[in-house]
This record gives structure tokens, sequence and C-alpha cells, in this order.
């Protein structure tokens, strides 16, 4: 059903190979710092058993209060309530009438449809769920079968975006990757664990992974329904179903616009990354279970530390040419680009309602990621005509006639049909982007006649209305020239050369006789 792309490392000299004839367009870099939005989750069902008092407060959807409890220790180190303010504080806790309820499709209006718009526009884009084991990360990423995530929303809005675009061909590819105990599991392959490296631009990407190339959101919820299936997770004493892994599924989106005014297409390339971050957590929520429970919970603290570490650096020290040691975790190095490098990141901040250390933490620790900007500038690869396209197309397609005459005189079979294949590829990829570049053309002249037609009727409808007498009577024009001579006795707005002009064009004529037949 779909087809699977393994990534492999480029040689210096493909990845540096550019036509010739193709100029790559200089793009100007613009700061983005990382937004953070908030979600307060409700209590959950071992909770609601101790009916315990909520700490947190949201106050005009953007500032928090976090209190602690006048009977628990950290009142007396904490006296006063910490106060912070985000981009977006969600309040999932309850419905009550002094704040508004966030729900699912909040989330997704909040969050989602900004990721869409700079994904559709050639921006790189992340989105990262971080918070303490239990406190609604994966719920918010991928939801529940009545209350879909943000990650099958953002998925079946993309598709119904890039469809409306009449002038835009597009190929969107997934993969979908854990990260357990510092290693990279491809959970939309065999499950093997992969190396990650970094290309000629210093951009780290995961060598043989997996690629499918999808048509709708409906197949991408297959592999996903796939990949978690193979995600590690296991029961811990604060989280009956705990992710035990870091989760990445990246959407590649890549887009050739065509203009017909110019006979040129641009290329877009641009990577969605959807991140569920494993929870992070104390040693209480492993004690006593299984060696390999605590072992998990180790290698999670031991990322989350060093992503911590990364995002104080990049706070603190935003111009200075500090190194930034991004290999020291895998998690780390794969979000190389999204925090302090090219992509418009948003991190959603999910926290417990009734536990002050844990969600303290995460509140500091969104603090530091909103003080981060970015270097973000738009993924245009190529700007070329089609003349140039045509051109390449018949120099690869004489190239591999030549082989193909090479093959049949000393090859062997298999290598014949592996060139005959190309071959095929080749002209149908020629065939159908001669054919998308008519279909843009068409749709834009159709477009084009009907905005005529429209602009005739108001116009022919004005003048007519304006040319009728007091008392009606019948009138028959056998000329353009007649209505023009008693329309110069009128206060008409506009101006009669103009209309003149207008009255003579080639699709007035065309459609002007039917249109004063109705009108009179």
């Amino acid at each position: 059903m779909l087809k699977v792309n393994k990534r492999r490392a480029l040689s210096p000299v493909k990845a540096n190979t550019v036509p010739k004839q193709a100029s790559k367009i200089s793009q100007v870099q613009e700061d983005q710092s990382i937004k953070v939005v908030v979600r307060v989750r409700p209590l959950l069902e071992r909770e609601l058993e101790g009916s315990p008092k909520c700490l947190v407060e949201v106050d005009k959807e953007q500032l928090i209060t976090l209190t602690p409890d006048q009977s628990s220790a950290q009142a007396r180190k904490y006296r006063d309530a910490q106060n912070f303010k985000f981009s977006k504080c969600l309040w999932s806790y309850d419905r009550r009438a002094s704040t508004p309820f966030a729900d699912q499709d909040t989330v997704f209006t909040e969050v989602g449809l900004d990721m869409l718009d700079n994904t559709i526009n050639g921006f790189n884009s992340c989105v990262m769920a971080y918070g303490q084991t239990g406190s609604g990360k994966t719920f918010t990423m991928m939801g529940s079968k009545n209350e879909r995530g943000l990650i099958p929303l953002v998925c079946e809005s993309l598709f119904t975006k890039l469809k409306q675009q009449i002038d835009t061909k597009f190929e969107v590819k997934v993969s979908f990757i854990e990260i357990y105990q510092e290693n990279v599991v491809d959970l939309l392959g065999t499950g093997e664990k992969l190396r990650v490296r970094e290309n000629s631009n210093r951009v780290p990407f995961v060598e043989n992974l997996s690629e499918y190339t999808v048509g709708s959101s409906q197949e991408i919820m297959e592999l996903l329904a796939k990949g978690f299936d193979k995600r590690t997770t296991a029961e811990t004493h604060l989280n009956k179903q705990s992710s035990r892994s870091h989760s990445i599924l990246t959407v590649t989106v890549v887009q050739e616009q065509f203009d017909p005014d110019t006979n040129s297409f641009v290329k877009l390339k641009s990577n969605l990354k959807l991140v569920d971050l494993a929870g992070s957590e104390k040693f209480v929520a492993s004690d006593g279970l299984e060696k390999i429970r605590q072992q998990e919970g180790s290698k999670i603290n031991k990322s989350l530390v060093t992503l911590g570490r990364i995002l104080t650096l990049l706070a603190e020290s935003p111009k200075q040419r500090t190194v930034i040691p991004y290999r020291e975790s895998i998690l780390t190095w794969l979000l190389k680009d999204s925090i302090g490098g090219n992509s418009k990141t948003t991190m959603i901040a999910c926290i417990s309602p009734t536990d002050f250390d844990e969600t303290l933490s995460t509140l500091r620790f969104a603090t530091i990621t909103s003080k981060i900007e970015n270097k973000v500038k738009v993924n245009k690869e190529l700007q070329f005509d089609m003349d140039q396209m045509v051109g390449q197309f018949e120099l690869e397609k004489k190239k591999l006639l030549q082989c193909i005459t090479d093959l049949k005189e000393s090859s062997t079979e298999k290598d014949e049909v592996k060139k005959l294949e190309n071959y095929v590829n080749w002209q149908n990829n020629y065939i159908d982007t001669l054919a998308f570049t008519n279909k843009v053309t068409l749709k834009k002249l159709d477009a084009n006649l009907k905005a005529s037609q429209e602009r005739n009727r108001l116009l022919m409808s004005s003048l007519i209305s304006a040319v009728k007498p007091a008392e009606p009577e019948d009138y028959e024009f056998d000329e353009f020239e007649e209505i023009i001579k008693q329309a110069q006795y009128l206060d008409i707005e506009t101006p009669l050369e103009n209309l003149k002009n207008d009255l003579h064009s080639d699709l007035v004529k065309k459609y002007t006789l039917e249109l004063v037949e109705n009108a009179i």
C-alpha cells in the first residue's frame, strides 16, 4: 500500500550537486522565540479518592499562580504564591464560569493552527509535550477514541489545507521513532536500533530510517497505531501506562509551487516534528519495581536533565559563541534544529494541579524555554522555470537511453531491468509535472474568466439601469455606440473612455447581448 524509503548518508559529491541553471534563493533569518503553552490537567481517578486541593489558578489565560498547601512542608519554604506568565494557559481541570475550559479542540486552535500555517509556508515546526509522568502529555498529543488529540487533528487539517492550493503539487512523508535508553528505535520498521548522523549542513538525521509516503490523514493514523503498538510503556506507582521512551513523529512536506505568470517553480521542504517526551519522575515512581523500570527512569531523567541544561545555556547566552553540548543526549541531538535552530517551536507544558514540587519544576523549565530565540527561515530549496525543467528532463532522458543501449550489449538482465525501471519513473514524473502545470494554468484562466464575467454583468447592469427612461418603453440596441451616446447625457461615475474600452473588449462582446436582453 505504501512505499518505504530508507534515508542514507549522502556522499559529499551528491549532497552538493545542484544544476548549474538553478540558483538558490537567499533567505533572511529572523528571531523566533519558542512559544510556551501551559495546560492544567484534571484529577486522575486515583487522586479523586483523597479529595486533594487544587494548587493552581489561571488568570486571563496567560497568568498562572501556584500556591502551596498551607498544611504541607512546602508552605514553610514557599510562603508566597509563585506567579508565572506564558503565551497561553489552558485550563482543563474543571468547568467553571470564571475560567474558560480548554478541551482538545482548544489545544488544536491555540497550537495546531499556527504549526499548520508554518509548515505550509515552508518553515520547520516542532511541538513538544513536556511534564512529569502522568501529567497528560500523551493524551494531549494523541487523545482518545472520543477526544482526538493534537496529532490526529493536525494531520487531518494538513491534507485539507494542502488540497485547497490549486497551484501546488505536494508530497507528504512520515517517520516515527522512539528514544529508549539512549537508543533510537524505528517504530515503523523492524524495530532495530539506528544510528544518528549529521549531513553536510550539520543537521542531524537517523540513518536508514523508514519513511512512508502517505496520501491521507487516515494512512498516517494507521501508521501511528502500528508504531504505538511497538512503543515501550509500563506501569509505575504514579501512572498505570507510563511512557518509558521519548517519541518523535516527523511529517515531511515537499511542495512544488507553479506560477503561470513567470512560468517558474519554487520548491519548499518543511518538517513538522510532534514530540511526546517521557515524563520526568522521582525515584519513588519506580522504587520497588523491576530493575529495568529503574534503569528506564534513570535514562529518561538523564536526557531531560541534558535538555534542561542546553535550554538554560541557550536562554542565558543567546548571542555568545557558547558550545552547546547537543550530542550529550540522543534526544537533544535530534532536537538540535528545534531548540536554538531553524524551527518555529512550541512547548506544551502539562502540569498536575495537586503536586507542588513537580509542577513548580515544570513551570520553571517552561519559563527558561520561553526565553530561547530560534533562527527561522523559509526552506526554499530551488527556483527554476519550466523551460529549465524540461531541458533537464531531456538531458536525463538522453543519458538513460544511452545507458540502456550499453546495458543491452554488456550487462546482466537484472541491471537492464533496473535501468528501464528508472526510465519509466522519469517518464511518469515528466508527464505528471506537465499535467500539473497545465492544470494550474487552466484553473487560473477559468478563475479569471469568471471574474471577468461577473465584472461585465455588474457593469452592464449599472449602465442599462442608467439609460432607462422614467416610463417603460421598448428599446432596441443594434450597436454598442448607441448606449455610449445616451450615457453621455447622464451623470455616471465611471469615466466614459474606460467604459467604452470595457464594452469593446472581447469578453464583453461575447456575453453582452444576453445581458442586455435580460436587463431591459
